[in-house]
């Protein structure tokens, strides 16, 4: 099915304005890709009459159709290891002191963009770990975890933490895979109720203005934030300053960075993982960047 380039404009105008996902021209196939068998099953006959159905339409559900179909859900437990390494080596004794000097009793972490929930469940079998030493003050009990994404489909995945041969096979050792999941097919695995019960997991849209959330003391926004244009991303620093607590931390991916976006935050190495600190007392500046914006999906 055809894409004409008026075509392509609206609809990527419509899924910037839907969920902050920004689709530079060229990435015409990617619609072509994920929506051309949409607009068959909804009974139109080209990409325009899609759009206008699309634009017209009160139905919550085809919208939640189209931002499914555009946003990439690529996703594996302890992805990337090294900022997994540093929360168990670095901030869980952090935590642990502040909880034995009474600063503090209660650590949240939100892992923001969190697919079908791999990510919030490796923090949690590593919590579940550190807290199993008898020496340690704290306890799972220390800890509340949220995981948050855009698609309600992908949730339900995460709520129910069963995952398949393949996913269980990447970034999972054997030992943890026997420690913590129990097969109950021949292609399915369930995760223990001590791992879910650690993470609540809750729909939120980025571009939306966030729920209180209350404050958190580490925030975990990995491979999101290069699917959004700069304007949105300076929106959503300024909200992860606000929420996060005076000595909080923030995590991004390997290739994504706050430079020329904000103020809000300085910057640490720990190991090999570069970690933010909110600047105490300063307003976040947004800074405007003449940086070209690199191309946000992967092909």
């Amino acid at each position: 099915m055809e894409l004409s380039q008026n075509a392509f404009d609206q609809l990527r105008t419509w899924i910037h304005e839907a969920c902050g996902i920004y689709l530079h021209t060229g990435k015409e196939y990617l619609v072509q890709q994920r929506l051309s068998a949409m607009v068959k099953e909804e009974g139109c006959r080209d990409f325009p009459s899609f759009f206008q159905k699309l634009r017209n339409s009160r139905d919550p559900l085809l919208k939640n159709r189209v931002i499914d179909a555009m946003t990439t859900n690529e996703t594996y437990f302890f992805r990337d290891q090294h900022p997994f390494d540093t929360f168990f080596n670095s901030l869980l004794p952090a935590m642990a002191l502040k909880k034995k000097a009474g600063v503090k009793s209660k650590f949240r972490i939100w892992s923001a963009g969190s697919s079908t929930g791999q990510e919030a469940y490796s923090l949690a079998m590593l919590i579940h770990e550190f807290c199993s030493s008898a020496t340690q003050p704290l306890s799972s009990h220390s800890f509340e975890i949220i995981g948050t994404d855009i698609s309600a489909p992908v949730l339900d995945k995460a709520r129910a933490g069963i995952y398949s041969d393949l996913e269980i096979s990447r970034g999972l050792s054997p030992e943890r895979r026997n420690k913590y999941f129990s097969k109950i097919s021949e292609n399915k695995w369930q995760l223990s109720d001590s791992i879910r019960n650690l993470v609540r997991f809750q729909t939120l849209n980025f571009i939306d203005s966030f729920p209180n959330m209350g404050l958190f003391d580490l925030i975990l926004c990995r491979n999101v934030l290069i699917y959004f244009d700069e304007a949105t991303k300076r929106r959503i620093f300024n909200h992860f300053a606000s929420i996060l607590d005076s000595d909080g931390h923030l995590i991004l991916g390997g290739s994504e960075n706050i430079y020329g976006i904000s103020t809000a935050f300085k910057s640490k190495k720990e190991g090999m993982t570069l970690i933010y600190e909110k600047i105490n007392g300063r307003e976040p500046i947004a800074v405007q960047s003449s940086a070209v914006a690199r191309s946000f999906f992967s092909t």
